[in-house]
């Protein structure tokens, strides 16, 4: 049963993705057909994540990911793309992204002037168009909770707002992975008794720096300049007091205090740097 089930789903993959997509329309519509054919897409190229962009004249930028999973920073860049679908790895044909995106738009659009005709149908309404439903206050101040939800989620501006958090996420993360980065060439270096202007500056990256930004960088506090300096303090203070504690137990030793440093900081970096050790693993 299951090799035979295996046969169907890899003769099922071979079918031209135009005909899997109107299959899939007969039996899903609106967002649940959206969902449906990102999965689709990604089970048909083995994908590890799909976004697809869609552009409506009313209710502005739409973003949907695989799996109804939330926007995050590894695709902030992509929140001001053209409209289309991007996917990960980069691996599908033009014409069949392009296919699943018109097919997502056109059902998308279907989704909601249905719903809003029937709202306007249960109202015994005129239909008008659907910039002027936008702006019709008493309508949104009618709307059932969920609904004016669903309108807030689809402003625009709400996604503006959310490239804009999710760039500082980013930005987070670049610091993170260049301050990793300084940590284990440090950490090589100073195990391999290299010495020169190299270990030298980013020694001092080690020493003002990294340490402090291992404990604030974990806090988010939302301002470079408050975390910048805070990181240099915490940084500072840690290593005197660890100076002060090993010269008072008579264990006073600068390279080894560089290595414990390091060794101390790398969990955190690794945290804030967003690195997957299962999956680095798993390949």
């Amino acid at each position: 049963m299951t090799d035979s089930n295996d046969r169907r789903n890899r003769a099922h993959q071979t079918w031209p993705l135009a005909q899997l997509l109107e299959d899939l329309a007969q039996k899903e519509s609106g967002l649940g057909f959206v969902y449906a054919a990102l999965d689709l897409l990604a089970k048909r190229y083995g994908l590890k994540d799909v976004v697809v962009i869609l552009a409506n004249e009313s209710h502005g930028t739409q973003i949907f990911r695989l799996g109804g999973k939330a926007v995050t920073a590894d695709i902030a860049a992509r929140i001001n793309a053209p409209p289309g679908v991007y996917c990960d790895p980069d691996i599908v044909p033009e014409r069949e992204r392009d296919a699943v995106h018109a097919a997502c738009d056109s059902s998308y659009s279907r989704h909601l002037l249905e719903f809003t005709a029937t709202r306007d149908a249960e109202r015994g309404n005129p239909s008008p168009t659907a910039s002027d439903e936008i702006r019709d206050d008493e309508a949104v101040r009618d709307r059932p909770r969920w609904k004016s939800v669903l309108d807030a989620a689809m402003d625009v501006n709400h996604y503006r707002a959310l490239a804009k958090y999710l760039r500082r996420q980013e930005s987070r993360v670049l610091v993170s992975k260049a301050t990793l980065f300084a940590d284990c060439l440090v950490f090589l270096l100073t195990i391999g008794d290299v010495h020169g202007p190299i270990r030298f500056v980013f020694g001092l990256v080690l020493g003002l720096f990294i340490p402090g930004w291992s404990v604030v960088g974990l806090l988010k506090l939302r301002n470079a300049a408050l975390e910048l300096g805070l990181a240099i303090a915490v940084s500072l203070a840690l290593l005197m007091v660890a100076a002060q504690l090993l010269i008072t137990l008579d264990l006073w030793h600068p390279v080894t205090l560089e290595e414990l440093t390091c060794l101390a900081c790398l969990p955190s970096l690794i945290f804030q740097s967003n690195i997957d050790l299962r999956a680095m693993g798993a390949r």
